[in-house]
């Protein structure tokens, strides 16, 4: 799942010109400032439960949330971790072959020539004749 919810990038930006259309730039643009404010709030109010917590727990406490957060980060890493691989694997290039003597030479010339074309796709040389 991406983004947020379920709802990508591409759908957050369909979803905003929607808005800019139907609001015009002027409400567009109040809307966009009130929901800065809601997040800004959102986020002071987080901080401030978090702190509030670790307050109460103590040292003891804040060291079970530091591994805590320890490992959301390693298993972060590990979600993102079968992406780096097909990436890292899609992007290897085969080493070129030196050929050793002329056969593998002449082999490496073959490789060269175009592919074999396949002929189940083409049509018939010869249509029926009724």
């Amino acid at each position: 799942m991406d983004g947020i919810f379920g709802v990508g990038l591409a759908e957050m930006l369909i979803i905003g010109l929607v808005l800019f259309i139907i609001g015009g730039p002027e409400n567009s643009a109040r809307w966009a400032r009130e929901l800065g404010r809601f997040v800004r709030r959102a986020r002071q109010e987080w901080a401030k439960i978090v702190s509030e917590l670790e307050g109460e727990l103590g040292t003891d406490g804040r060291e079970a949330i530091e591994a805590l957060r320890e490992l959301g980060q390693e298993v972060r890493e590990v979600r993102t971790l079968p992406q780096q691989v097909v990436r890292d694997a899609l992007t290897l290039e085969e080493p070129a072959a030196a050929p050793d003597d002329a056969a593998d030479e002449q082999g490496a010339a073959d490789a060269t020539e175009t592919p074999p074309v396949y002929t189940a796709w083409l049509p018939p040389k010869d249509p029926p004749t009724d």
